[in-house]
């Protein structure tokens, strides 16, 4: 909440920013956050204010009407559709269902269903009057209730419920008082807390007309912002103090916070943490609960080039933002809270290749550079300054690291913390480790051995070579683009293996089993004989182009793709395959590879090194809580909500269309629907469309069902059903059928007999 000050200065200056709350741009290195505007319906680029409904759906004050939000679909309600005002400047969504709109100027209005009741439609909305100031607007969920009221010197208390206004007089003498700003009113129990014009803050009933004096003091040029018991001041436009109200009367200070630069602004979101909006663009989050012990904690910075007018945590703790003239921004759970704790602050570059040794995490990167990561701390290697050359390949042991780059090897000594070239000049493909230390090095112009003690390397084949993996003392896997051959390394004699399967990595699974990655045909198992067996689309792949391969134990490993992280646990029968992408919380869906230490996995993606725990990711909900929500139902050209009556058409040329949402805002919109219509075809479909549309029926009674599918493929829960009825016309009815059969018997009976009479005579 703003106190009267503030809320002035702000309408003046631009035209509103009611309960200004806080906010955020967006930045690329940010990975998951993404921007919604005028390219995906939002026809705004100025957001007041964001609130969600119990059914998930986003509403969106803006200075072009009111919208509503599934995470695809933009709805906007505007003048056509019965605002007076379409300068929305915020909106309550209430436990009916009603959507209580606050525009601009009094001209309140409310949503039913999907109509719109504006003042001239029902004449209550009239008594709210609050002058040429934004009012106060809260919802009270425990009464179901809106309250509404002027900010400077409120002279009555509006309280909104089913279509009706109920005025409450304040009955606070101003000329005898002198000005007062109002901060807060609880419904509960009929207090209005306000300041008066010492800095006094007054607890007023507007019942019984008691006041009383609180236990604290606000000086009139300071802010105030409230969220259920927390109250915070801002001083100096620098100085946060936090206090909770901890009775009626008494609050306790919890701390301040000093801000280097100016605030424009704080929210408290719904978990109560904290975020300073700060007036040149940017925003502080403090990631701890203000309501409870308030630890010294280093705050995150976000969107440092963006004024923003407010922040939503939602239901799922996905972050809403909304921008002055930069639209709509949102960030989800998972990538929010992995970029919070992030430990690392320069971890963004596009990762090419990972490894490992016992103590530290390598990477290469798509320029020249590289990374050591240990202990938290993420330090830059540099071993050209041609940014165009990048890093194909890395391997690491406990004494070297080589990073084999788009024409050559470099060597870095861990302990000495020295880089030298090997002088390959040639194009590397791949960096496989061989006994003692050495290494093997796959290029475009052949395999060759490189030995670190002699610092020697010799030519070993010379074929275009990706991928090898030594499988017995003298003898050696290794890949060329499209085939798999044997190679003695001692006689250099070659022996082809397995034809056509365009290897990209070999690794050992056990004692002659071994894993194949493929570039089109998913992954291979096979022993030094033959295939064993080949994990791919008729398995549960998903994606059969495979990057690395990475074992985590004799019987799981995890493929790397362009299109997540992939786990696939063997099994006697079907490999249980479980995929992971941006929505588990890693930077991107374009995966490198990995390393596996304990139980933390390091990926390697195209936007930065993603650190998780093997064990929450498991443990993750196999199917998303939601259920799809049936918006409306067109019959024959007649739309329903919800609640839906009993759904039928009497046409033969009958047509239903059913308008959904999958409120999944964590799939960024890459949402799918899996339906079938009981009573025709129990075959289930699946559709990218939000509508899903039957025609031309055969008479019956249906149940159309449907599950909402997220971004990996993840469902819903349960699936959402609604029934109806295509009547048949008269002449479609049994009992026409019936009546129609005897007609026949009887003109035929009726025939018959008169041939037999007229043969007679």
């Amino acid at each position: 909440m703003m106190s009267v000050c503030t809320y002035y200065r702000y309408v003046k200056k631009v035209c509103l920013t009611f309960f200004l709350l806080c906010i955020v741009y967006v930045c690329s290195q940010i990975p998951g956050l993404i921007n919604y505007n005028q390219a995906n319906g939002l026809n705004s680029s100025y957001i007041y204010h964001l609130r969600q409904d119990a059914n998930g759906f986003i509403w969106i004050g803006t200075g072009n009407g009111l919208y509503r939000f599934d995470g695809i679909n933009f709805t906007q309600y505007g003048k056509k559709s019965g605002l007076k005002n379409t300068d929305i400047i915020s909106c309550e969504p209430m436990d009916d269902e009603e959507i209580f709109i606050v525009p601009f100027l009094e001209d309140f209005a409310y949503m039913k269903g999907n109509t719109i009741i504006n003042s001239d439609l029902n004449p209550e909305l009239k008594k709210i009057k609050c002058g040429i100031m934004l009012p106060r607007v809260n919802y009270n969920k425990k009464l179901n209730e809106v309250v509404i009221y002027s900010i400077n010197n409120p002279q009555n208390i509006y309280l909104y419920k089913n279509g009706k206004v109920k005025v409450i007089p304040v009955g606070i003498d101003n000329h005898k008082n002198g000005p007062i700003a109002a901060i807060n009113f609880k419904a509960e129990n009929n207090t209005l807390y306000y300041r008066a014009k010492d800095g006094s803050i007054i607890a007023y009933n507007v019942i019984t007309k008691i006041s009383r004096k609180c236990n604290s003091n606000a000086d009139l040029s300071e802010v105030i912002f409230v969220r259920d018991n927390i109250f915070i001041t801002i001083a100096n436009r620098k100085i946060v103090t936090i206090y909770v109200l901890e009775n009626d009367y008494s609050f306790r200070k919890v701390r301040s916070i000093e801000s280097l630069e100016d605030i424009y602004s704080v929210v408290i979101d719904k978990n109560h943490n904290l975020w300073i909006a700060q007036d040149q663009g940017g925003v502080l989050y403090y990631d701890q609960p203000l309501n409870k012990a308030f630890k010294s904690k280093k705050p995150v910075k976000f969107l440092e080039d963006c004024i923003i007018n407010y922040i939503l945590a939602d239901q799922d703790n996905n972050i809403w933002f909304a921008t002055r003239n930069n639209g709509l921004f949102f960030i989800a759970e998972a990538p929010f809270h992995r970029y919070v704790n992030m430990p690392l602050e320069n971890n963004s570059s596009y990762i090419t290749s990972i490894a490992a040794n016992s103590k530290n995490i390598f990477l290469g990167y798509n320029i020249t550079s590289g990374g050591l990561y240990h202990s938290g701390i993420l330090t830059d290697l540099v071993f050209k300054k041609n940014k165009k050359i990048e890093n194909k390949a890395v391997y690491a042991n406990d004494m070297f690291a080589y990073f084999g780059q788009t024409d050559d090897v470099f060597e870095y000594d861990i302990s000495k913390k020295k880089v030298r070239s090997l002088h390959v000049n040639t194009t590397i493909k791949n960096l496989i480790p061989y006994r003692r230390n050495k290494l093997l090095i796959c290029a475009s112009d052949g395999i060759k051995l490189y030995d670190p003690s002699l610092h020697t390397i010799k030519r070993i084949w010379n074929q275009r070579i990706y991928t090898a993996l030594p499988y017995s003392s003298d003898s050696i896997f290794t890949g060329t683009f499209k085939d798999l051959y044997k190679l003695n390394i001692v006689t250099r004699k070659v022996k082809p293996f397995l034809n056509g399967y365009y290897f990209t990595d070999l690794k050992q699974l056990t004692d002659n089993l071994y894993l194949g990655a493929s570039n089109s045909k998913g992954i291979l198992l096979f022993n030094n004989k033959k295939i064993i067996a080949i994990i791919g689309e008729e398995q549960g792949l998903k994606d059969v182009q495979i990057k690395k391969v990475t074992v985590e134990n004799k019987k799981t490993f995890w493929a790397s793709t362009e299109n997540g992280l992939i786990r696939i646990e063997l099994t006697r029968g079907k490999p249980i395959i479980k995929t992971f992408t941006i929505t588990d919380g890693l930077p991107s869906d374009n995966i490198s590879g990995v390393v596996i230490k304990g139980d933390s996995i390091f990926v390697g993606t195209s936007k930065g090194m993603g650190i998780l725990s093997i064990k929450r990711l498991l443990t993750q909900q196999k199917h998303i809580n939601k259920k799809v929500i049936i918006n409306s139902v067109s019959v024959d050209g007649k739309e329903y909500v919800d609640p839906f009556p009993n759904l039928t058409s009497e046409e033969v040329q009958n047509d239903l269309t059913f308008n959904l949402s999958f409120l999944d805002y964590a799939s960024q919109g890459k949402i799918n629907f899996k339906y079938k219509l009981e009573g025709l075809n129990n075959k289930w479909q699946t559709t990218n469309s939000s509508k899903v549309i039957f025609s031309t029926l055969p008479p019956g009674k249906y149940t159309f069902k449907v599950y909402g599918l997220g971004y990996n493929g993840k469902q819903s829960y349960a699936y959402t059903q609604i029934p109806f009825e295509i009547k048949p016309q008269f002449w479609q009815t049994i009992g026409f059928r019936i009546l129609f059969i005897i007609s026949i018997l009887a003109v035929l009976l009726g025939a018959v007999t008169f041939y037999f009479r007229k043969k007679k005579r």
